[in-house]
């Protein structure tokens, strides 16, 4: 996935450094939402938390902004106007415009999102060293709709200092990156209205 096209999706209220109840719970919803788009147009769309940060209980944050990419306009229009039409998310974000950025000359950083995983029970010296890490790490908590299951959904965002392209990964069904790195490019924030 070559990730041309993007939009900002602002959690309604939030401030700049924005966090707590409000931004976990929009988050979610706009996650919920989108998960079945992106699971039924696998390798179409990925989508990075600009303000994600780790820290202590209080440090880590998912921030106040999802930025959604798409290879191709039509894509991340078509999901931004079905957001934007979704009346159980009006309350909560706002939808941005789609711009371009040009990934061929774009010059760096790069953000790559991923789930963290804990080791397994059989590994306890890496799960130990995981759990701790995952401590400090921002999550969602989200809902099989096929079988009713709750689960954490825990991320970690790497900022890349690569010159020239980028690999082409390909993402999941939640827009995060798999085994081969999604790499998005770090692009400044546009202020949003009602954000």
């Amino acid at each position: 996935m070559v990730p041309n096209f993007y939009f900002d999706i602002g959690v309604r209220g939030a401030r700049r450094e924005g966090f707590g109840s409000v931004c976990v719970d929009a988050v979610t919803q706009a996650m919920a939402r989108m998960h079945p788009i992106f699971k039924e147009r696998a390798d179409t769309y990925a989508i990075d938390l600009p303000g994600l940060s780790e820290g202590p209980r209080l440090g880590r944050r998912l921030g106040h902004q999802l930025r959604v990419f798409a290879q191709e306009s039509a894509s991340a229009n078509a999901i931004a106007d079905a957001l934007d039409a979704d009346v159980r998310l009006r309350d909560l974000v706002v939808i941005g415009r789609v711009r371009m950025v040009d990934t061929a000359t774009h010059a760096g950083p790069w953000a790559v999102l991923r789930r963290f995983r804990v080791a397994k029970r059989s590994e306890p010296l890496n799960r130990q060293r995981d759990l701790a890490r995952a401590a400090n790490l921002p999550f969602l908590m989200t809902r099989s709709r096929t079988n009713g299951h709750a689960y954490t959904l825990t991320l970690y965002r790497e900022i890349v200092q690569q010159r020239g392209s980028a690999p082409n990964g390909q993402p999941n069904s939640y827009g995060l990156s798999g085994d081969v790195p999604v790499m998005l490019p770090v692009v400044e924030a546009v202020a949003m209205p009602g954000g």
